[in-house]
């Protein structure tokens, strides 16, 4: 048994720094501090104890730098446990004096500058983290003389360059992981000569290119292969299918073409395909002989492939996530689909041919998924379906957070049950055939966007719309709503997007909606708004359009749309009744792009501060009572001369 001076466990007697008379402790072998809610800067006399094998100080709130020389007294250290720490400074170009070390990990740090090459005389060093620190530069190829090495984990730290070929030649190594980083460069054709001990492979997101080397399906034991989001292009070895202990296959964001191979959907191993945002084309198999006993996500949205969906894939019962948005496939989706997919968390269908199959409100497709009792995201968007939402929606009160629908040809009223979803983050029922009144979402706390434009809605705006504190975007437009805009909207703080545009909304605009200071978009247009536009528009200071165009307001515009809404590039004021001349503040939004005042009372001349415009493109002021020159400077500059003395100021549009 290790005595005191052998064995120091820190968080076995007090937390705070840690006291330099530790350095005392001559005949130390073990000091053990994580976990202890340790801060303050690591004494240097700890690495003067040249009894020391162990130093675990991971998990703490430690800062400062390491002493150069941190490794001149070491000649007996074999694991440097520093992670998860607040460490700076480069990492010591000493470390490679630590001749014995077989663990080092300095990763969840912030340490920075390069990667010492002197790290190449740790020959006995088996495992190496250094991940998630602000390190730059490249891989020193001297990491090739780390014979021994099983791990290497330098991921999430910016490194540039090319993968040194030498560490494809340490055969001992087990796992590369070298995520989210810049090295560039390929793959060897031979990658799996030397490497017969490999396990798992991690270059995602990186900037590797060519083709993933057919030889992979030779390192036997790999597990784990994700090269997803580099430049990678060419076909999908068919020998990663020989891969018998592969759980995860991961070549997303590539530029990979050919057909996906078909050895993939007989893998007893595989739970995770990640293939999307590719260009594979071509069918899934569609032997009903292969399982996938442990398949739990499959992602191949985004490529170009087509047919049906094989059994092996709809029937697989460990199924968490399926995603095949933006694709080609087709074929009919029966009610029965829900059945087996009990644990299933995510369905993306959106953007195929797939025919969704309808029976009756509680017999199809979707009722069928309300077996699926923890689904957070469903998206049958741009599919066919035809059908009404089935009231037992309500059943996935627990758990369904995103329910896209849009252009799936819903019809009939929205269901009341659909205000139970009480986790729901956006709901999109847009451009279907949706009629009758919105129903009570008052409940649904955590909403932030709701989509049930291009429908046939009718009735009011519900008051209860107010309760939801988290909107961020609703969209309501080309409906058959009436009745007046609810006073309480200014409760929706959290509004930047506002589309009821082609409605039968009336009465005056609510004073109360020019207080959401906040707000990005508005469009009002196209409705029977009345009463004059007050001054409070001009609170909406972060603006960038605005179309309250084809209604029957009147009045002056309003002088407070001026420089402080500088954000602002569309605005129409077109087919109302306003009067009063153009307000010379419209000369202060610089951002101005577009500019429609056309078919008002408007009188008076075009502002000469309007000049000032640099980025207008389009202007129209036709249809109303101006008079006078039209200015010549700025954006008027390209209008010829002939034009001024042709046009009517009455008709003048502008457009380049």
């Amino acid at each position: 048994m290790f005595s005191v001076f052998q064995f120091y466990r820190m968080n076995a007697f007090f937390a705070g720094e840690i006291p330099r008379e530790i350095g005392n402790l001559s005949n130390l072998q073990i000091f053990d501090g994580r976990n202890a809610s340790l801060t303050g800067h690591i004494p240097a006399s700890i690495f003067d104890i040249s009894s020391l094998r162990y130093i675990l100080l991971g998990r703490n709130n430690l800062s400062g730098t390491l002493p150069i020389d941190i490794c001149s007294n070491q000649s007996r250290l074999e694991a440097l446990y520093l992670a998860q720490n607040q460490l700076n400074g480069e990492i010591p170009l000493g470390l490679g004096g630590c001749r014995k070390l077989q663990n080092l990990d300095f990763s969840i740090n912030r340490f920075s500058g390069q990667i010492p090459r002197s790290i190449g005389n740790l020959t006995g060093l088996k495992e190496l983290y250094l991940g998630d620190n602000e390190l730059k530069g490249g891989i020193p190829w001297e990491v090739g003389n780390i014979l021994n090495l099983e791990v290497l984990d330098i991921g999430e730290i910016g490194l540039t360059g090319p993968v040194p070929p030498v560490l494809f030649n340490i055969s001992t190594l087990k796992t590369i992981n070298l995520p989210n980083n810049s090295l560039s460069g390929s793959l060897p054709w031979d990658i799996c000569l030397h490497l017969t001990s490999l396990e798992r492979i991690d270059f995602y997101r990186n900037e590797l290119t060519g083709s993933v080397p057919k030889s992979i399906g030779n390192c036997t034991f790999l597990q784990f292969i994700d090269l997803g989001k580099n430049h990678l292009s060419g076909e999908i070895p068919e020998e990663i299918g020989n891969l018998q202990h592969l759980s995860t296959l991961s070549m997303g964001g590539n530029n990979l073409t050919g057909s996906i191979p078909s050895k993939i959907f007989n893998m007893s191993t595989i739970e995770l395909i990640a293939l999307q945002l590719n260009k594979l084309s071509g069918h899934l198999p569609s032997s009903s002989e292969y399982k996938l006993p442990k398949l739990t996500v499959i992602s191949l949205a985004q490529n170009r492939l087509s047919g049906k969906l094989p059994s092996c894939i709809t029937n697989a019962s460990t199924l968490k996530a399926l995603e095949i948005g933006h694709n080609s496939f087709s074929g009919f989706l029966p009610s029965s689909f829900g059945n087996n997919l009990r644990l299933l968390e995510w369905l993306s269908l959106q953007f195929n041919n797939l025919s969704l199959e309808y029976s009756g409100p509680e017999h199809s497709f979707l009722s069928s998924l309300m077996n699926c009792r923890i689904l957070r995201h469903l998206s049958i968007e741009s599919t066919t379906y035809g059908g009404v939402l089935p009231a037992s929606i309500g059943n996935l009160s627990a758990s369904l957070q995103y329910f896209y629908a849009e252009s799936s040809q819903l019809k009939g009223n929205i269901p009341m049950e659909i205000g139970n979803l009480s986790r729901s983050i956006a709901l999109f029922l847009a451009n279907n055939d949706l009629v009758g009144p919105i129903p009570s979402l008052g409940r649904l706390q955590q909403l932030e966007g709701l989509g049930l434009y291009g429908n046939k809605l009718q009735g009011s705006i519900p008051n209860d719309l107010c309760e939801l504190k988290m909107l961020y975007d609703l969209s309501l437009h080309s409906n058959l709503l009436d009745g007046s805009l609810p006073a309480c909207f200014d409760n929706l703080t959290s509004l930047r997007y506002l589309s009821l545009g082609s409605n039968k909304l009336s009465s005056n605009i609510p004073s109360t909606l020019w207080r959401l200071s906040n707000m990005l978009q508005v469009d009002l247009s196209s409705n029977f708004f009345s009463g004059p536009l007050p001054l409070d528009v001009g609170n909406l200071k972060v603006v960038i359009s605005m179309d309250i165009s084809r209604n029957r307001l009147s009045g002056n515009q309003p002088s407070t749309i001026n420089g402080d809404l500088n954000g602002l590039t569309y605005l129409s004021f077109a087919e109302n009744a306003l009067q009063g001349h153009i307000p010379e503040s419209f000369g202060q939004l610089t951002s101005l792009e577009f500019l429609d005042l056309s078919r008002n009372n408007i009188s008076g001349v075009i502002p000469k501060s309007m000049e000032a415009l640099s980025h207008l493109k389009y202007l129209n002021v036709s249809f109303n009572r101006l008079e006078g020159q039209i200015p010549t400077g700025g954006p008027f500059r390209n209008l010829s001369a002939e034009l001024f003395e042709c046009a009517s100021i009455a008709g003048a549009t502008m457009q380049r």
